[in-house]
């Protein structure tokens, strides 16, 4: 059995319905949720656009992270996720953040993501999910780094995400 915490992130169309699409997909594969984060309200990095939509879930499953790259992958075009430009808007993302097996590096994927030390919501959704931090990056650290990026929590989308991964 292998854990994941997947990333998921909309600014386009109904953002928490995407992400709660995309969620779906993968619980639809056999997928466990063990742990959701916080929704957070965040600025988007790069062009001016709206504003985000991110979360984190911790899933079991039985992928490599190659298959888990895939999988991510055929799930963002699923939800629609149409190709524009590197950092501009999104229907839906889906990043691997961390994998229980340590570290993964190819050609199209590093694992644990290689930005993951830089996005403050990132950083606050593993503490969410009960991570002190990885690879000897205090998540406590990080976050006191990362306070001029702005988040807001969305208690109500929160909710609702959590209320939809219970009923499953």
């Amino acid at each position: 059995m292998e854990r994941y915490v997947l990333s998921f992130g909309s600014n386009v169309g109904s953002r928490m319905l995407n992400i709660i699409r995309a969620v779906n997909i993968l619980l639809s594969r056999d997928f466990k949720v063990v742990g959701l984060s916080n929704v957070y309200l965040t600025e988007p990095v790069g062009p001016d656009q709206p504003y985000f939509l991110n979360v984190c879930a911790f899933f079991e499953c039985y992928v490599s992270p190659r298959e888990m790259l895939d999988i991510c992958k055929w799930t963002e075009k699923e939800v629609g996720r149409r190709e524009r430009f590197r950092w501009g808007p999104r229907e839906i993302d889906v990043d691997i953040i961390w994998w229980s097996g340590g570290r993964y590096f190819d050609d199209s994927l590093e694992v644990p993501h290689r930005h993951w030390r830089q996005r403050r919501f990132v950083v606050q959704c593993l503490v969410d999910l009960g991570f002190k931090g990885i690879e000897g990056s205090s998540c406590e650290k990080l976050l006191n780094r990362l306070n001029h990026q702005w988040i807001k929590p969305c208690h109500c989308a929160t909710y609702h995400l959590h209320c939809f991964c219970e009923k499953l």
